[in-house]
């Protein structure tokens, strides 16, 4: 049995801290939560135990699927020819699966801050919901993008090694030809990461300090500083958007750019 390259084995603890660092994360959350519910209330007690599960719940099966998910990358690694773009789609999907996550907790925002004098339990209910959700995609999508920017550093700092790998003789004469124009949009994706990151930490502390300022006080709905937390939310999570959907499009032109010409002409180019 061969061993797997030190790198792999570098990337899969990587992995698994990183799903731990979410799992702490998401106990920290999970107390601030419980801590918020009124102790007097029967009903909120049984919800914090709900609560609880669901953090515990969460944070296990992201530990497994990130960990599961490096094992499985390695050994399809070491077994086969990575062809040039494959992994395109699977990282269009993650930013997808994001922006679809950031839309829906900004449309509940939108009904939470609809309501008159207070919020209703349910609308608070659904409302912290969807920042969980947002909260467990983020990590995805960020393990995924930094991937994405290692292997295609990697990729443009050893061009020629990977390119003599490209056995398709009309794919190499491809991407030696695009390798300018797949290099600029490659650039481009981390520039708008980055932005998106940046934007990001004010748009999910603002979600926070709406949720618990509510869980505390839902009659604070109307409260100078929840009214400004729900603004500051709303433009930060349209930003963050912006960047998604723009990753999306240089992802997009990277396929084009990567599609044999006889191809695209059946198919057509996406832009």
């Amino acid at each position: 049995m061969v061993a797997p390259a030190l790198p792999k084995l570098i990337a899969v603890e990587v992995e698994t801290g990183r799903a731990l660092l979410v799992f702490r994360q998401l106990e920290i959350d999970e107390n601030h939560l419980l801590i918020n519910h009124h102790p007097q209330s029967c009903k909120g007690s049984v919800m914090g135990i709900k609560t609880r599960k669901y953090f515990i719940v969460t944070a296990l099966l992201l530990l497994g699927a990130l960990v599961l998910s490096s094992s499985c990358a390695s050994k399809q690694q070491t077994t086969e020819t990575i062809r040039p773009g494959s992994r395109i789609p699977q990282y269009r999907q993650v930013t997808v699966v994001a922006e679809k996550a950031v839309e829906a907790v900004l449309e509940s925002l939108t009904v939470v801050s609809g309501q008159v004098n207070q919020c209703p339990p349910e609308v608070l209910t659904k409302f912290a919901a969807q920042v969980r959700r947002l909260q467990v995609e983020s990590v995805q999508v960020r393990a995924r993008t930094e991937a994405m920017q290692a292997r295609g550093d990697e990729y443009f700092k050893d061009w020629q090694k990977h390119l003599a790998q490209v056995e398709d003789p009309q794919m190499r004469a491809l991407v030696e030809r695009e390798r300018p124009a797949l290099q600029q949009s490659f650039e481009k994706i981390k520039v708008l990461s980055q932005q998106g990151r940046e934007a990001f930490q004010p748009f999910m502390g603002s979600l926070r300090q709406v949720r618990n300022a509510l869980e505390k006080d839902p009659a604070s709905l109307a409260s100078e500083p929840v009214q400004t937390s729900i603004k500051t939310a709303r433009e930060k999570g349209e930003e963050v958007r912006g960047r998604l959907r723009g990753m999306q499009k240089e992802l997009d032109r990277m396929s084009a750019l990567l599609t044999p010409p006889q191809k695209s002409a059946s198919t057509g180019r996406e832009g």
